[in-house]
């Protein structure tokens, strides 16, 4: 139908004009589960499950993990989903929380959502606590691919003029 036709070329479009095609579908793969993705929400990455399958090998079953800089939650809802763990997911930006709880809620991977800038608003100890924060240089944002650079969330990607802001 032609309904059909202008939907199907609206989102050939939008990815003609390089918007990410996790934002499009609003699904991105991530260590062997499919999580909710939207603008304002870094997309996850293959790299970042380097960070879950270390971290899954250093904690034990019924942990406190915190997940500074939780984005999607697909580290911590990993996390809760592959080993026995209490989880809590942090960010700055509301989208990404809201994001998170999404996944969450549709994996039944029950934990704690905070807002929060860093430690700001986060009470108690942790047994571990894992982040992927921002960390690309100020200056080398632009010369990420146009697709990150132009669609995925600033403040998930610049870590300053170092890199190394969050540290």
């Amino acid at each position: 139908t032609d309904t059909k036709r202008l939907e199907m070329e609206a989102l050939q479009n939008r990815r003609l004009e390089g918007e990410p095609a996790q934002y499009i579908t609003g699904r991105a793969d991530f260590y062997v589960r499919e999580f909710n993705v939207e603008p304002g929400v870094l997309i996850p990455r293959f790299d970042t499950e380097n960070l879950v399958k270390k971290a899954l090998d250093n904690c034990g079953e019924g942990d406190s993990v915190l997940d500074l800089c939780t984005g999607s939650g697909c580290v911590i809802v990993t996390m809760c989903k592959e080993k026995n763990i209490r989880g809590t997911g942090s960010d700055i930006s509301e989208k990404a929380l809201e994001t998170a709880k999404k996944n969450a809620e549709m994996y039944k991977a029950g934990f704690n959502f905070i807002k929060s800038d860093l430690f700001e608003n986060i009470p108690g100890r942790y047994d571990m606590i894992v982040s992927n924060p921002p960390y690309i240089k100020t200056d080398d944002i632009r010369t990420l691919e146009d697709q990150v650079r132009d669609h995925e969330p600033a403040e998930a990607l610049d870590g300053g003029a170092d890199g190394l802001d969050f540290y």
